[in-house]
């Protein structure tokens, strides 16, 4: 079925994000054996869209979400996620199933190990805004900074995610 991708994006978005969440936490209970704490931020301002706790470990994450086929070459990054402890970006690429129903997620991450904060961000480029102004100028977004592609670590699966997100889990909690 064909749709509206543009009209569509926010819906995407939400099913993109509720199956992260849900991969995460069946990877938690399944196979790392520990709980997952998520609280979702109801404005963005703040520069992450979830808090995920797990292993003593506490990720502020933004979410960027894109179809698989997408040719974006960055993502924009709000530069407040630099002053959270451990923030990073999940960018997630979307490839639609029709014939099984489902989607496939895959998983680009740009962060530091659990318990660093990001880069500075200020090194990078800022981002413009998308639409023009009156006289035909795109002004710079505030705080934004464009993350390409290039800086992002491809990851193998929720698995791969999870323990990059939290670190490897522990020999005891992974036997019972």
């Amino acid at each position: 079925m064909e749709r509206d991708q543009y009209a569509e994006s926010q819906r995407r978005e939400n099913l993109v994000e509720h199956c992260l969440i849900a991969e995460l936490l069946q990877d938690a209970w399944l196979r790392r054996g520990q709980s997952l704490d998520i609280l979702r931020s109801e404005v963005d301002a703040a520069g992450y869209d979830l808090v995920l706790s797990c292993n003593k470990v506490t990720r502020h994450v933004q979410l960027k979400s894109s179809k698989s086929d997408a040719a974006a070459g960055f993502q924009p990054v709000n530069g407040r996620l630099a002053d959270v402890p451990s923030g990073c970006v999940v960018w997630i690429r979307m490839k639609e199933e029709p014939e099984r129903n489902r989607v496939h997620l895959e998983y680009w991450f740009y962060g530091n190990n659990p318990g660093e904060p990001l880069d500075d961000l200020t090194k990078l480029r800022r981002v413009k805004h998308t639409r023009a102004n009156a006289e035909g100028d795109k002004a710079l977004r505030a705080n934004t900074f464009r993350v390409n592609r290039g800086l992002f670590q491809r990851l193998t699966g929720v698995e791969a995610l999870s323990d990059k997100l939290f670190g490897p889990p522990s020999a005891e909690a992974m036997t019972g």
